[in-house]
């Protein structure tokens, strides 16, 4: 979580207590948009040639009900069926990104505890559940999906089996690819998790779009490791759109429900953007 979000949190916290939708992620705020720190465009250039400027990508604020920063919606993509679109791919992290493991750890929640999960917990992660499946959902019908974690081999089916198994369920009947980028590249990169990512990202996108540039890669994450993997991609592919939504860092259930619910919210304009941009989100 960056400084600013983290000194303001608390606050926005005491003095707005937003419901949380029961299903679907489509009614978090109230211009379906997605609420950003910030819109960088630092070092873009470096990357490619083709990513727009900040002022392009933003393109209406609106009032906000979840804190004092404003609300950013995406730019519509300049034709309905853009070829960029047809050439789609989102990339999951999981930890703090699909599942709160930082803030089940804090709790005292282990994968091998023999405890069952608390109630009040169990009641939170199954509302978080029916948020993910909605949004992976939604990146499906877009184009190729897959998860690439950081955790090593098993961990994902070890605390999804114990914390979220109808995500884990829904994710394994959809054979999405899940690879531990840690377990694959380690070895290789043993003092870089950032390199990790990077190589995972090269080679399994790769599989799924072999000597095709012009993709249209999301990344979603609370890691800059996610970030960082995506915009590497792009330096062999020419001509191809890199939008990256990084979620806070730490979050607690309900900010990650929120998070889900604003993406989710926001996907069709993030898919559809004819250009390329980072988003910080913040809850």
């Amino acid at each position: 979580m960056d400084a600013h979000e983290s000194a303001g949190h608390d606050t926005r916290e005491k003095q707005r207590s937003p419901k949380l939708p029961s299903q679907g992620g489509r009614n978090m705020a109230e211009s379906g948009a997605l609420l950003v720190s910030e819109v960088v465009n630092a070092g873009l250039d470096s990357v490619s040639p083709h990513y727009d400027e900040v002022d392009q990508f933003i393109s209406t604020y609106h009032e906000s009900e979840y804190g004092d920063a404003p609300a950013v919606t995406a730019k519509p993509a300049r034709g309905a069926h853009a070829p960029f679109t047809e050439k789609t791919v989102t990339v999951f992290d999981w930890d703090d990104t699909l599942l709160p493991s930082t803030f089940l750890a804090s709790m005292g929640l282990r994968v091998d505890d023999v405890y069952d999960v608390p109630e009040f917990v169990k009641k939170q992660l199954e509302e978080l559940e029916i948020l993910a499946i909605g949004l992976i959902e939604e990146a499906i019908l877009k184009g190729k999906v897959m998860l690439i974690t950081n955790a090593e081999t098993g961990w994902v089916e070890l605390s999804g089996g114990r914390f979220v198994p109808k995500l884990l369920a829904f994710i394994q009947a959809k054979n999405i690819a899940v690879v531990s980028a840690r377990s694959t590249y380690e070895a290789d990169f043993p003092f870089n998790p950032s390199d990790w990512k990077i190589q995972a990202f090269t080679h399994e996108i790769g599989l799924q779009f072999p000597l095709m540039d012009g993709l249209n890669i999301l990344s979603l994450g609370d890691g800059m490791s996610e970030r960082d993997a995506s915009h590497a991609v792009a330096t062999s592919l020419p001509l191809s759109r890199v939008k990256t939504v990084k979620y806070i860092e730490r979050p607690t259930i309900e900010q990650l429900q929120r998070q889900v619910s604003l993406v989710h919210s926001s996907f069709s304009e993030l898919y559809k953007h004819d250009g390329s941009f980072d988003v910080n989100l913040v809850c």
